[in-house]
């Protein structure tokens, strides 16, 4: 079973940008939470735009390998506490 990588990718995304966000708060530019939102969005959207434009989130890959792709995004979220 074959599946694209855009799922995979978002979720992976998701976790670690949390994940760094959580362990380094100073990354953050601007206070204030409106702000930290913003940026904390652009930092998930950027690089899957850059996959998107390159091609990357079409490759087909095998289900399993979804699946570690998202778990090791749940990881880092969670180790990274």
């Amino acid at each position: 079973m074959m599946w694209n990588l855009r799922i995979p990718v978002i979720i992976f995304l998701s976790g670690a940008v949390s994940g760094i966000y959580q362990v380094n708060p100073d990354l953050f530019i601007l206070e204030g939470y409106w702000f930290r939102s913003l940026q904390f969005i652009f930092s998930i959207v950027t690089p899957y735009l850059i996959m998107e434009k390159t091609g990357v989130n079409k490759l087909d890959v095998h289900f399993s390998l979804g699946l570690l792709i998202i778990l090791s995004g749940i990881l880092i979220d969670i180790l990274l506490v």
